[in-house]
């Protein structure tokens, strides 16, 4: 049993078998995993600001509709009370607190154009009333 034991541990070749990670495997798997640790957190901040878009869009509809429903039974429309009505549905809405976006109103000759923009100015959506 023991000239086994001291055949076995005797080999040095035994020794160089055994496979240890070099320092450079080590670095590439932690350069990997901070790839891919990177792009989920990309992905999900991503993810994140397109659902931001979509609920703002989704409220500047509800806001032009509302309007639209309470200008809708008006038989004189003026510009003024669709402005006033435009505004007073913006505030009560909970898009009011979003700093993003924020409401237009152009009085035009025979008509009004109601819109909610950006904060870069780009129109995220937008009516016209006719009077």
């Amino acid at each position: 049993m023991r000239e086994k034991l001291k055949n076995k541990f005797s080999k040095p070749e035994r020794f160089l078998q055994i496979r240890y990670f070099m320092m450079t495997e080590l670095l590439c798997a932690v350069a990997i995993l901070a790839v891919v640790t990177t792009s989920f957190f990309m992905i999900v901040n991503g993810m994140s600001r397109a659902e931001n878009n979509f609920t703002a869009t989704n409220r500047a509809i509800l806001v032009l509709d509302n309007t639209l429903e309470r200008i809708a039974p008006l038989k004189r429309r003026t510009a003024d009370k669709i402005k006033s009505i435009f505004y007073d549905e913006y505030s009560k809405s909970s898009i009011n607190g979003n700093r993003k976006v924020s409401p237009k109103c152009e009085i035009r000759k025979n008509s009004v154009q109601l819109s909610v923009e950006d904060k870069k100015k780009r129109t995220i959506v937008k009516i016209t009333v006719k009077i």
